[in-house]
């Protein structure tokens, strides 16, 4: 089971294309916006969905402004991790929760009350330590956090941060550093196996794209096409920002990302861990889009990995999955990554089934 964000314009296509090539079994759990009919509606009639009680709703609670009340952010990742004890799986919620619908330091008043109180059978945790859940990915046999969970958390050291983490995960912790401006490790690292971990390499995207874009064939691409007017970079955000200088942006940032990228390779290496690259583009948050394959969703053998319309990398990405004993699975998620995220950061388990490969998506 699993917990799917969903945002009018921005999940249209992943949720279409997610919903028809999920695997059976995979019951789906949608939060919205206030009403869920009009959504519901639209996936039966014009979708041709059937609703056969693989799929739920979840209807946000709204205050008078109209804005959801339960939400922290675009993304269902950030609200809560989830653990796994024995048979029974509890939500484990930051202390506070900063998101896009509070001001700073405001308090959010999490679960209590809203409408994740509503998800059936779980009990609810709450972490000693401020962070979002894209801030954490975990494999078997550990947790990584990126270090950005450091400045939110400046009353513990670092090493009481991973003393915390471990005991509240049950699994032994480790800060890992991230790249400036992208704080979520979950853009550029996913556990793949036992001690394996792909990692984002963003030398390898930026080739792939200047490639991609120097062949006249894909001048009228959708990718190309929005960079070079403006529409590409995190939705509505980017006003102001110089149309031509986008596409060159996105790929002097991930050329410069991708020596940060080399040095967290490194430090998992050092850990004892099996690095494989992954090609990505980092781009700038509010500038570029970042399009990225490590934000992929598991279930068991399957991978629902990221597909942006640059064929050959989104080609690539599926083979590196594939290589490591994994059944990848193509998901457009184009308008997503113009809000900074993808699959990971916009499905979350509930309950899944475990992979004879790689790690379980409900440890992650």
């Amino acid at each position: 089971e699993v917990l799917l964000q969903y945002d009018e314009g921005i999940s249209d296509e992943m949720l279409k294309s997610f919903l028809a090539k999920r695997e059976a079994g995979l019951n789906v759990t949608i939060m919205t916006d206030g009403s869920y009919i009009p959504l519901a509606n639209r996936m039966r009639d014009e979708w041709g969905v059937k609703y056969d009680g693989s799929i739920s709703f979840l209807p946000c609670m709204t205050g008078a402004d109209g804005k959801c009340k339960d939400r922290v952010s675009a993304w269902s990742r950030d609200h809560f991790l989830l653990k796994k004890d024995g048979d029974d799986y509890t939500l484990l919620q930051p202390a506070k929760l900063q998101g896009y619908y509070k001001g700073p330091g405001e308090h959010h008043g999490g679960f209590e009350g809203g409408a994740f109180q509503k998800l059936r059978g779980r009990s609810v945790a709450t972490s000693q330590l401020n962070f979002e859940g894209g801030h954490v990915v975990t494999g078997p046999n550990g947790v990584l956090i990126s270090e950005d969970v450091l400045y939110r958390n400046p009353q513990h050291t670092r090493e009481e941060i991973e003393a915390i983490f471990t005991r509240e995960t049950g699994k032994p912790t480790r800060l890992m550093p991230n790249i400036p401006n992208w704080p979520h490790l979950d853009l550029y690292v996913t556990p793949t196996g036992d001690k394996t971990v792909t990692v984002g390499d963003s030398r390898a995207g930026a080739a792939m794209f200047r490639k991609f874009a120097a062949d006249p064939g894909n001048a009228g691409s959708r990718v190309l096409t929005e960079l070079r007017e403006g529409k590409a970079g995190d939705g509505g955000w980017s006003d102001g920002v110089v149309n031509n200088v986008r596409a060159a942006g996105l790929l002097t940032m991930s050329e410069t990302d991708a020596k940060k990228l080399d040095i967290l390779a490194a430090k998992l290496e050092s850990e004892g861990y099996t690095v494989q690259r992954m090609p990505m583009l980092t781009g700038r948050l509010g500038r570029n889009p970042i399009f990225t394959y490590n934000n992929a969703f598991q279930s068991g053998d399957n991978i629902y990995v990221p597909q942006y319309g640059i064929p050959d990398m989104d080609a690539a990405a599926l083979e590196v999955y594939r290589r490591q004993g994994l059944n990848p699975v193509g998901i457009p998620a184009y308008d997503l990554a113009k809000y900074a995220g993808a699959l990971h950061c916009s499905i979350t388990a509930l309950k899944l089934r475990s992979s004879t490969n790689a790690p379980a998506v409900a440890k992650r």
